[in-house]
């Protein structure tokens, strides 16, 4: 067994041209979760992802290292990996919550403590449908940001 550093310094590895991938190369494969069926894989390709990416970005004016996002859904959930994305090329901050600590009245904070997202003041927070109807009450009128965007599909 070899750490990537070693394999990384063999010549043999070293020499090697860089592969760059074509837009139609897969980039991920995404598992669904199975709710129209048996889960299965998906296939999507490098010009899916950034088709997505530049999709978000073009909904959210002036996105940049200003902007906070919260991240409770998944990694592995395409739209949370989506919205990371655009974050990371956009220089955004990125804060990790789940649905059971994101707000005050979460049902894992303690009662008079804070929610992640009271603590993290977001700008931004991806939600699909079922959520944004459940957070659109979603008291984040405590933060001290005067913007926030609520990206849903």
């Amino acid at each position: 067994m070899a750490t990537v550093q070693e394999l990384g310094t063999k010549p043999e590895n070293v020499s090697r041209g860089r592969k760059q991938p074509m837009p139609s190369d897969i980039a991920v494969i995404m598992y669904t979760s199975g709710s129209t069926g048996v889960p299965k894989g998906v296939m999507i390709s490098h010009s899916n992802i950034i088709a997505g990416i530049t999709g978000m970005a073009e909904r959210i004016p002036n996105l940049g290292e200003n902007d906070t996002y919260i991240g409770y859904l998944p990694l592995a959930h395409v739209l949370e990996l989506s919205a990371e994305l655009v974050c990371v090329a956009h220089g955004c901050r990125i804060g990790y919550s789940s649905p059971q600590t994101l707000a005050d009245q979460s049902t894992k904070i303690k009662k008079g403590s804070k929610g992640d997202a009271s603590v993290l003041q977001p700008t931004l927070l991806a939600a699909v449908p079922v959520r944004h109807i459940q957070y659109c009450t979603f008291n984040i009128g405590s933060c001290a940001s005067k913007t926030h965007t609520v990206l849903y599909i």
